[in-house]
């Protein structure tokens, strides 16, 4: 039986065949290049007022991640359309995160063109790319809208995480957040509380990273919304750069709106300052239930001060180099002089300051003044158990047998009399000699 095989002819045509569409599918794919994106934000803020933008703008710069300004109210901005948000014949997208001051078609963002908000969604779509509605009355998609949302100061209130934020973008926090009231006679922190969308259309979602609480009322605070290829999370509380509530929560945003792919990281200090070195610290006394120059009432109430040894400087030293970590030394100058029965330098040598010369590059160092006098008001001592002591406000409290620290110089302003700013700088050039 004779077996036939394919003609060398017909084997060379297959090969041949085979070798033109892979070229072509190459072809094909060398002609549409694979879209890119710069690992930059753009950053919309509102002509200067000080906006949730300009806070998420200032944890940008801690990070070092890089942004595009867009000042809406600066006269001859750029137009944002197709051409600034992209470079289409190369298939590259010129920003990985949009952050405006609100949602589209509210607040300053009303001043943005229908067509540079078309052009903004149809980006956001083609790259993938997240937008965050920094501040905004929640009315938009992704929250209840049949009832009108609650809105008060959150202040003393507290941030809690989601199951999706405590996995997701949040995943370095434990625990609830609570957030600053530094002021009780100031609303610091206006919030306002609405929950996530029970329903959405089909297609869409609904995911809270943040919940808020202030008493009776409750709202998501940080809630995205994705509907047709697009993510948008609008916060719901007005920040600043400087709260300690918003620095927790900040690099979560970050992280979120670039998906934790961009450039700089998020650096966490620990730094540890022992405090008052060089000088005694006052004993809390038992029997007295109060610490002797400070809140007790009664003049016979003493304890011995407590004052850091030689022997304990080299305990430091041991500790820290085992450890690997730097302690830093907050000193007062004045404990280096050895007193007599009478309060007067007697010259002699301190066994503690010698001690720290010797070993004083181990530690890192800071002025805290000659001799720790308290540098705001003049402080007037509690006549009664229980109270707190309160600022000078007329000559006579001058001459007050409890004003505290008589010997530092006076000035008045503003109905009250304060540390001097000359004594304040003496105080610090005095420990810098």
């Amino acid at each position: 039986m004779r077996v036939s095989t394919p003609s060398l002819r017909f084997v060379l045509a297959a090969v041949l065949s085979a070798l033109l569409v892979v070229t072509l599918l190459s072809a094909t794919a060398t002609a549409a290049a694979p879209e890119r994106v710069q690992l930059k934000v753009l950053l919309v803020t509102d002509s200067g007022t000080f906006t949730n933008a300009t806070a998420i703008a200032a944890q940008l710069d801690r990070e070092g991640v890089p942004y595009t300004t867009v000042d809406l109210g600066a006269a001859g901005r750029p137009v944002i359309d197709a051409a600034f948000l992209e470079d289409a014949a190369t298939g590259t997208g010129n920003y990985q995160g949009v952050v405006l001051p609100n949602r589209a078609g509210t607040g300053s963002v009303k001043s943005l063109a229908t067509a540079e908000l078309e052009a903004l969604a149809a980006y956001e779509v083609r790259y993938g790319v997240r937008q965050i509605n920094s501040y905004d009355w929640p009315g938009a998609p992704g929250f209840d809208t049949t009832t009108t949302p609650g809105s008060a100061a959150g202040d003393g209130g507290q941030v809690t995480l989601t199951a999706a934020g405590a996995s997701g973008p949040f995943s370095y926090l434990r625990g609830p957040i609570p957030i600053d009231d530094i002021n009780p006679t100031v609303a610091e922190s206006w919030v306002y509380f609405a929950q996530p969308a029970a329903t959405v259309p089909p297609g869409a979602s609904v995911t809270p990273l943040l919940s808020v609480q202030q008493g009776e009322l409750s709202g998501a605070l940080a809630n995205v919304y994705t509907e047709g290829g697009r993510e948008e999370l609008t916060f719901t509380a007005g920040v600043n750069p400087y709260m300690q509530w918003w620095n927790a929560i900040a690099p979560g945003i970050v992280t979120w709106l670039t998906r934790g792919v961009h450039l700089g990281y998020q650096r966490n200090y620990l730094a540890v300052n022992i405090d008052d070195t060089l000088i005694g610290d006052a004993r809390w006394s038992v029997d007295g239930n109060c610490t002797p120059g400070d809140n007790c009432v009664d003049p016979t109430v003493t304890t011995t001060d407590i004052r850091m040894t030689p022997a304990e400087v080299d305990r430091a030293v041991a500790w820290q180099n085992a450890n690997n970590f730097k302690l830093d030394f907050a000193f007062n100058a004045s404990g280096t002089q050895v007193l007599d029965a009478s309060g007067q330098p007697t010259g002699a040598s301190d066994p503690l300051t010698a001690r720290f010369l010797q070993v004083q590059d181990q530690f890192g160092w800071i002025n805290h003044t000659w001799s720790h006098t308290y540098l705001g008001c003049i402080q007037i001592a509690p006549s009664v158990q229980g109270e707190s002591w309160r600022c000078a406000t007329s000559e006579a409290d001058l001459t007050d047998p409890n004003r505290q620290d008589p010997t530092v110089e006076a000035a008045e302003s503003g109905g009250i009399y304060w540390a001097s700013q000359a004594y304040i700088q003496k105080e610090i050039a005095d420990s810098s000699a």
